[in-house]
């Protein structure tokens, strides 16, 4: 077999359009839009569409969820240790991007195909499915898509021009779909028919899975260069890796941060609807919701043009921490009056005009953390790392879900839609001062304490002061390791120090 089959089409070592536009802009969008899809709507498919709510009594999709969140972890964290070890000419993630295509488009059908069949054959579907696709098809393709951007270049203005075309896709693209066109055409189409839902999973499986591997062709890592044999120095213990990792300061404060900044994202999303139906509109009513998402994705679309000349100027980590500074404000202003809907609009557009350097540019200082860990340590912990963030961030969701559900529970006043079956009307009752006081905090004031800690770390994490003299030391360091070892084609670089060299730092 020709192995130029699997060669990158993004050849140089220069970033190209075509590489921005295709590779992190274009390819993404369909494995990104598959997840917001399941995240977002999979929960709705299981209790109204397979009416699993009373399965083992109500525990059915209480536990499913927490026992698989014990085994995505641990296949995150073997993901991460085999992208770690992984040896090829085409690199150490990228391989694992053409991997998961297949099982991307195979585990959303699998997910949303439930075949009609006795409750416990349903439910052992449900289980091995779900497990498919999160355990092993999107662990696969996030683990590897994460580390796409520090791995592309070492040059800091690439990764941040990169970590816009990335964030794109996801936040713009992905996001649009699942917050408008869902909710108004999808799923009023969709209604409660088995075909319909997997008619859809189908559709979206087929662009998802070309998608991948465009996202694979069209990129390139230059940082970990591709192997077509075994390093001269065998890669560090995962022990050591993971060491490294945890004893670095701007590794704990970003991993931290971006945890914490998932889990307020997520308590927002999960009460927006709660919010709408509940506290600033009346229950269903259609508009509420849609101009609360319309005012999140404005900014979001305008922020898109102006955050990288301003990144540049002033710096990532000075960006993020002025926007997290400026979302906190905004929903402070909204908790002047939560049930005033043009206060709160007007709130939640400064509060989303704040996300926007989190959501485009703040991915490229992972590959500034990472390089100078590896300045540092001699190690570099790609495959941890992603590893790390997906384990966290999926964690936080499934904490934020199990938080806003116990808070609920503990007023004990909320009282669910009923439905008339003789009438097919849904009415939504009023809810009591507390309930709405459990909506408020998860939509806003969860929010405002969450900025104002972001903020915090945010301090910490100046790790661009250091990154010119840490790219000066490293290229000295690649610069040594590549003439040692010219016996390896494209070798991969040694972890001990030349004596004679004055750049490179000692290991503490």
């Amino acid at each position: 077999m020709n192995s130029k089959l699997f060669d990158s089409k993004t050849l140089g070592d220069q970033v190209t359009a075509r590489e921005k536009v295709l590779g992190f802009l274009l390819g993404p969008l369909g494995p990104l839009l598959v997840n917001a899809v399941i995240v977002s709507y999979l929960n709705v498919y299981y209790t109204d569409v397979l009416d699993l709510s009373g399965a083992w009594g109500g525990l059915f999709l209480t536990v499913f969820p927490l026992a698989s969140r014990v085994i995505s972890t641990a296949s995150n964290l073997y993901i991460g240790r085999v992208i770690d070890r992984t040896v090829s000419r085409q690199g150490k993630a990228r391989p694992w991007l053409l991997v998961s295509a297949p099982f991307m488009g195979l585990g959303i059908i699998a997910v949303f195909g439930t075949p009609s069949l006795p409750m416990w054959l349903q439910l052992a579907w449900v289980v091995l499915a779900g497990n498919l696709y999160a355990d092993f098809a999107f662990a696969t393709y996030n683990t590897a898509h994460l580390l796409m951007v520090p791995l592309a270049s070492r040059d800091p203005r690439d990764r941040g021009i990169l970590a816009v075309f990335s964030n794109v896709g996801n936040m713009v693209g992905a996001g649009t779909m699942v917050a408008l066109v869902f909710p108004a055409l999808v799923l009023p189409a969709l209604g409660v028919n088995r075909a319909a839902w997997l008619f859809m999973a189908c559709l979206l499986a087929a662009v998802a899975l070309p998608l991948v591997v465009v996202e694979y062709y069209f990129t390139r890592e230059r940082v970990t260069t591709g192997q077509t044999s075994a390093p001269a120095t065998p890669p560090p213990a995962r022990r050591h890796v993971r060491r490294a990792a945890l004893t670095d300061r701007f590794w704990l404060v970003y991993v931290g941060w971006i945890t914490l900044f998932n889990l307020a994202g997520t308590f927002r999303n999960i009460s927006l609807i709660y919010y709408a139906n509940y506290v600033l509109g009346d229950y269903n009513d259609g508009v509420t919701p849609t101009l609360l998402a319309l005012i999140g994705g404005i900014p979001l679309g305008v922020g898109l043009f102006v955050v990288w000349p301003l990144a540049k100027r002033i710096g990532k980590r000075n960006l993020t921490l002025a926007g997290t500074c400026l979302s906190a404000a905004g929903n402070l202003l909204c908790l002047l009056d939560p049930a005033d809907l043009r206060l709160v609009l007007t709130g939640q557009a400064i509060a989303n005009l704040g996300l926007v350097p989190a959501a485009y540019v703040f991915t490229a200082l992972l590959g500034d953390v990472l390089d100078t860990l590896e300045w540092r340590t001699h190690v570099r912990a790609d495959g941890f790392t992603a590893s790390a963030i997906a384990i966290l961030t999926g964690t936080v969701g499934t904490v934020a879900g199990a938080g806003f559900n116990l808070l609920l529970g503990l007023t004990g006043d909320y009282r669910a839609p009923q439905y008339d079956a003789h009438t097919d009307i849904t009415t939504g009752f009023d809810q009591t001062a507390n309930v709405q006081s459990v909506i408020v905090f998860a939509f806003l004031g969860f929010g405002v304490v969450a900025n104002i800690v972001l903020a915090v770390l945010l301090v910490f994490l100046s790790v661009e002061k250091t990154l010119p003299i840490v790219q000066t030391e490293l290229a000295h360091r690649h610069r040594y390791t590549d003439a040692d070892s010219h016996h390896i084609a494209d070798a991969a670089l040694p972890a001990t120090a030349p004596p004679s060299s004055p750049l490179w730092p000692h290991t503490p």
